[in-house]
């Protein structure tokens, strides 16, 4: 992702703007050749993926400042054109459109046409010189930023991790790793001492993530919800769950970090829809009682598997479902459990 110049510094600031706004759809950008050679017109060839959406090589164009007059004169290149430039204003996006060429910028506007993926985002405001500085302050907790948080407060380990591991481990870019990362710094949440990670003040940072997934990505995982006759259901199947790489959150996964919490609700944790599971228990997705709840598995769990998600995901999952009740037992976890009263003491 970083590129290794003269020019390095201008560049890299061009791309980590361009991976947060793509990291908000799901799109992670990776740079395959870091120079243009002399044969081409482009300053760089990168590939977007987008997963199971498909993926590009493009030739990307840099621009520090984009009118619709240098954007009708853009060079042609043989690979499709991406443009990438701090901001994009709809009268440029419009001509960019009608020449075929995909671009974005740092506020989120941007136009991605594939033949199994349309996104087209046009109009986001310029920030006011004043507040372009703190634009940037919330990216940590944007639903990328989020995932990457995650998996520095629910394992010990990962600020250990070189940032690539790490971005792996989260199911983000390395852009977006590198930007939580220089964030987390900046903002007195973490400190580097020679090659050593730590983290501060985790209290706080444990509460704001627990708020930014609740607000921006707790919805955005949902990949059905079903009904059980049991509310204990999953007690007697874990076997079925744990065959199926299915990890047990919300206050079902609570109850085992507390015994005096009586569950209602299920949250399941999965790479997919686990048909076996729906299939055992006979759930149907046109429940108008929904007491299991089956969210998107953005992470990569460390072996071996556990059955229960970290208990960061459990407390936020109790603290998101704005029951009193659970938010109370939440707390009790937060009291008791290791990982988490070690984050409330740093």
């Amino acid at each position: 992702m970083f590129i290794q110049n003269e020019h390095g510094h201008g560049v890299n600031r061009l791309l980590h703007g361009a991976q947060a706004a793509l990291d908000e759809h799901g799109i992670s950008l990776t740079v395959i050749e870091p120079d243009a050679r002399p044969d081409r017109r482009q300053d760089l060839i990168a590939r977007l993926d987008a997963g199971t959406r498909g993926e590009r090589t493009y030739a990307i164009e840099l621009k520090t400042q984009l009118t619709s007059t240098n954007a009708r004169a853009l060079p042609p290149t043989e690979l499709p054109m991406l443009l990438i430039t701090p901001y994009i204003s709809r009268e440029s996006a419009d001509v960019l459109r009608r020449n075929g060429v995909d671009f974005v910028d740092h506020v989120g506007n941007m136009s991605i046409s594939w033949p199994a993926m349309l996104i087209t985002v046009v109009g986001n405001r310029r920030p006011s010189p004043e507040h372009a500085s703190s634009r940037r302050a919330p990216r940590a907790f944007s639903p990328a930023g989020t995932k990457a948080l995650f998996a520095v407060l629910s394992w010990p380990d990962t600020l250990g991790l070189p940032l690539r591991m790490i971005a792996d481990r989260a199911g983000v870019s390395l852009g977006t790793t590198q930007i939580v990362m220089n964030e987390l710094e900046s903002s007195g949440y973490l400190y580097t001492v020679g090659a050593r990670r730590t983290l501060a003040n985790g209290k706080e940072l444990l509460d704001r993530w627990a708020e930014a997934f609740t607000t921006s990505l707790s919805h955005k995982l949902t990949l059905g919800e079903f009904h059980d006759h049991d509310d204990r259901w999953w007690r007697d199947s874990r076997d079925l769950l744990h065959k199926n790489m299915v990890q047990l959150g919300g206050e079902a996964g609570g109850s085992l970090l507390d015994s005096d919490l009586t569950p209602t609700t299920a949250t399941l944790y999965c790479d997919s829809v686990p048909v076996p599971v729906v299939a055992d228990r006979r759930w149907s997705r046109s429940a108008t009682e929904p007491n299991v709840v089956v969210r998107q598995r953005f992470w990569t769990p460390p072996e071996p598997f556990e059955a229960l998600v970290p208990s960061t995901l459990i407390y936020a999952d109790m603290w998101a479902s704005g029951d009193p009740r659970q938010r109370a037992h939440a707390e009790r976890i937060r009291a008791h459990d290791n990982r988490l009263v070690e984050l409330d003491g740093s």
